[in-house]
């Protein structure tokens, strides 16, 4: 080879290992080069990908708590506003009732009787209200500790990534110019 290139240029053979030693060094740089820009951009692409895998995990979750959230708050607000309005309802027709038909002595027995079963359903219902706001606050507190972990497996992600990245391209530096 270096003699059919020696017949087209007018050089001594030592020229010509020159030149394909220089030729292939270039190669090999070239080649290190390549090899590392693809292993950074699978890099950048396999971390906007966690990335963007995470925050769809992240918007759905507090998607569906505020949702679930809204749907408990409401159910509760229209059960009390319900069971309040029936007591009522069935206190008055029990005191107009009672008004109507029997003596006064017991008409006041009656309405304390009324008050008193009155005051236990808004105690119950108010309860039931406390336990679902509980309830409520244990959706939203799991559903920051799943906002946690995704960021954390982020982080790891992303520090899993670049470290092997950074391994690969240091493993390509070291072995290409042996």
């Amino acid at each position: 080879m270096f003699f059919i290139l020696s017949l087209f240029v007018n050089i001594n053979s030592s020229w010509v290992i020159v030149i394909f030693i220089l030729l292939a060094v270039i190669v090999v740089i070239v080649a290190v080069v390549v090899v590392v820009v693809v292993v950074v951009v699978v890099v950048v692409v396999i971390v906007v990908v966690v990335v963007v895998v995470v925050v769809v995990v992240v918007v759905v979750v507090v998607v569906v708590v505020v949702v679930v959230v809204a749907a408990i708050v409401v159910v509760t607000i229209v059960v009390v506003v319900v069971v309040v309005a029936a007591a009522v309802v069935v206190a008055a027709a029990v005191v107009v009732v009672a008004a109507a038909t029997a003596p006064a002595a017991v008409v006041v027995v009656i309405v304390a009787v009324v008050v008193v079963t009155a005051a236990a359903v808004v105690v119950v219902v108010t309860a039931a209200a406390v336990v679902v706001v509980v309830a409520v606050v244990v959706v939203v507190a799991a559903a920051a500790v799943v906002v946690v972990v995704a960021a954390a497996v982020v982080v790891a992600a992303t520090v899993i990534v670049v470290a092997a990245a950074a391994a690969v391209v240091v493993v390509i530096c070291e072995n290409s110019f042996y």
